[in-house]
């Protein structure tokens, strides 16, 4: 005697996936991996950011230094808004580099802009200071002269910030030496 034989199940009922309790266990899972994730996330985010607005800073310095060493000309770098003059603007809205042969931190007709760079991204405040006094740089441009040397009274100490992380430094020497450094408080 043998069994009756029952049709095959139809194509709906053979057809793979996953279950509705599978698929919320693993949304689950998934949530929780993005709750622990995220916030570190955010905060390597915010160092990246961070540091490269203090290395571009540093490599422009670096660059009017040698530009004004090897070219034999002034070389100045100041804050900018606009990419093509010095404005009076703070220095995270932007600087650029440029060959200084007129008035001393502008840039008039016989000057070459050499470099610029943007604005930091938001929630970023780069500030300049005296070393020495702590007292407030007065100006928004750093001259380097044509054998290096900075035309200032004193070591200009640059912070890069932003809330919560630890800030970058980085001294212009009186000389010319440009040195960087990291903040042991946070902004």
């Amino acid at each position: 005697m043998s069994l009756p034989r029952h049709p095959p199940p139809p194509a709906a009922l053979r057809a793979g996936g996953f279950t509705l309790v599978e698929l919320v266990v693993v949304m689950v899972i998934a949530a929780i991996v993005l709750g622990v994730g995220a916030p570190s996330f955010g905060n390597m985010l915010a160092k990246y950011r961070i540091e490269a607005q203090h290395l571009g800073l540093m490599d422009n310095m670096t660059l009017a230094r040698e530009e004004a060493r090897n070219g034999g000309s002034p070389t100045t770098v100041c804050a900018s808004s606009n990419g093509s003059s010095c404005t009076a603007s703070a220095w995270n809205a932007g600087h650029i580099v440029f060959r200084d042969g007129g008035a001393k931190g502008s840039v008039d007709s016989g000057d070459t802009v050499l470099r610029y760079a943007q604005a930091a991204a938001a929630g970023i405040d780069v500030a300049a200071t005296l070393q020495a006094s702590g007292s407030a740089y007065g100006k928004t441009y750093v001259y380097f002269e044509a054998d290096g040397k900075v035309d200032s009274s004193g070591a200009i100490l640059f912070t890069t910030c932003k809330s919560g992380q630890a800030p970058l430094l980085m001294t212009v020497q009186r000389n010319g030496y440009i040195v960087a450094a990291k903040g042991s408080s946070p902004c």
